[in-house]
């Protein structure tokens, strides 16, 4: 079976892991990025095309490219399913966070899930959300596929103490972290606002690094941190071999998105053993074990307030909720998920 992953994107290890586990089952996936996706489906004998973020397929610098690109890419999905090749969609998210184009955005999702022989998400919260959204959707053609863990994808052998010098962090400090792309959505700057609402003092610190994208800047981060030195803000592009740094120097760390119906983030805080501060949310409770996270009701910035305070209250406690985050990680293996995936196809194809 040969089937085309797209838009296959650099820098995240999930569908490099996922294919992976697939070809151990037989299954030869060929990576495709959105601008030659056009010429692979159309050059290649394919069973199925197998999408993940649908964003980089269509969406474009102005409303008038991406209404062209977006029914463009509608139109050769319909050609690839007349030639008789499967549809299928992991909705990572269901809808678009930053919402740019969000009635293009929901033309595109609409289509791709009336002509999608199979749509996978990650949780029973997200298969929620799109039957809610989208009346229409077929509940049997959808199944929750958990996502698989990145232990071992990243290098992890440095030790708290090495990794704080490298960040100039006191080693008798609380480090709360925040990681990966900065986005409205993730609540970055509720995190700041909250965190400085804790007593002043060395006790704690926060460290904030990732690249800021699609309507935050740095400058805005250090401005909403300016006058507390105990925020820590590390703008850029976190490389895969850095990573390890970061999450071995931190003694928590804080997701607080404002909407998610999943997070590749969460997973990967799991896979390093890191206890969690979230959001008490059902697409939360699905993916991390209740003790192994501080749990807040994510409407008023007090709860988040009382949740960071919580964390510096139980830091005796961090180190067994930490492992037992690793061995949640440790259930969510890509041997599962490449099988229900297979199963997936293998059905298609038997349909066909």
């Amino acid at each position: 079976m040969k089937v085309i992953f797209a838009p296959y994107l650099d820098g995240n290890p999930y569908q490099p892991l996922l294919a992976q586990a697939l070809a151990g089952r037989g299954v030869t996936v060929i990576p495709s990025g959105p601008k030659d996706f056009p010429e692979v489906a159309r050059d290649t004998e394919i069973d199925a095309v197998h999408l993940h973020w649908l964003h980089p397929m269509f969406v474009r610098g102005s409303t008038l490219r991406t209404l062209r690109d977006a029914f463009l890419f509608v139109r050769r999905l319909r050609s690839l399913k007349r030639r008789g090749v499967s549809i299928f969609w992991t909705a990572h998210n269901v809808a678009s966070h930053e919402g740019r184009f969000p009635q293009v955005d929901s033309f595109v999702r609409r289509r791709v899930l009336r002509l999608a022989n199979g749509v996978f998400v990650h949780n029973e919260a997200a298969l929620k959300a799109i039957l809610d959204t989208h009346p229409g959707a077929s509940r049997d053609s959808i199944r929750a596929i958990p996502h698989g863990s990145y232990i071992g994808a990243y290098e992890n052998s440095i030790g708290r103490d090495a990794a704080r010098r490298e960040l100039g962090l006191p080693a008798d400090q609380f480090v709360f972290l925040s990681l990966g792309f900065i986005r409205p959505y993730k609540g970055v700057m509720k995190l700041i606002r909250c965190f400085r609402r804790l007593p002043q003092g060395p006790r704690a610190a926060l460290v904030i690094a990732g690249k800021p994208i699609l309507g935050g800047s740095a400058e805005e981060l250090r401005e909403a941190a300016e006058g507390d030195p105990r925020v820590t803000i590390l703008p850029g592009y976190v490389p895969g071999d850095r990573l390890q740094i970061y999450f071995n120097a931190a003694d928590a760390v804080v997701l607080p998105y404002l909407q998610a119906t999943t997070s590749g983030a969460l997973v990967l805080a799991m896979s390093f053993g890191k206890p969690l501060v979230l959001p008490d949310a059902p697409w939360v409770t699905e993916a991390a074990p209740c003790d192994g996270a501080i749990l807040y009701g994510p409407d008023l910035d007090e709860c988040l307030v009382r949740a960071l305070q919580c964390a510096l209250d139980r830091r005796d406690e961090l180190c067994r909720m930490g492992a037992i985050c690793l061995e949640r990680a440790r259930e969510l293996t890509w041997s599962e998920a490449a099988e229900t995936t297979l199963q997936a196809y293998r059905a298609s194809a038997s349909d066909a």
